[in-house]
């Protein structure tokens, strides 16, 4: 049997934390319950989080950019992030 200790070190090379990918599925859920408008009701913080988890997706270097304060987050965003986050758990053996 497997444990956390015995496991392969996939985990180590992981491109999301758990927290960002609670924050994915989080976002998945709002999205799936409301579109993009619910969205854009999130609050400042973890909109701010989820609008740098996009950049990253993109290849967009948001740390030298100056604060973004209007991008539009989409149903579309949330879902390229959550297909990114499937495909790379299912990479992670056991």
């Amino acid at each position: 049997m497997r444990t956390w200790n015995t496991t392969n070190d996939t985990w180590n090379s992981a491109t999301y934390t758990w927290n960002e990918v609670a924050l994915i599925a989080e976002a998945a859920a709002v999205a799936s319950g409301g579109g993009t408008a619910a969205l854009q009701n999130w609050k400042k913080e973890k909109k701010k989080k989820l609008v740098k988890l996009i950049f990253r997706y993109k290849g967009v270097d948001y740390e030298s950019s100056k604060e973004v304060t209007n991008y539009k987050i989409t149903v579309e965003d949330v879902q390229l992030l959550t297909e990114d986050v499937k495909a790379k758990i299912a990479t992670i053996t056991f």
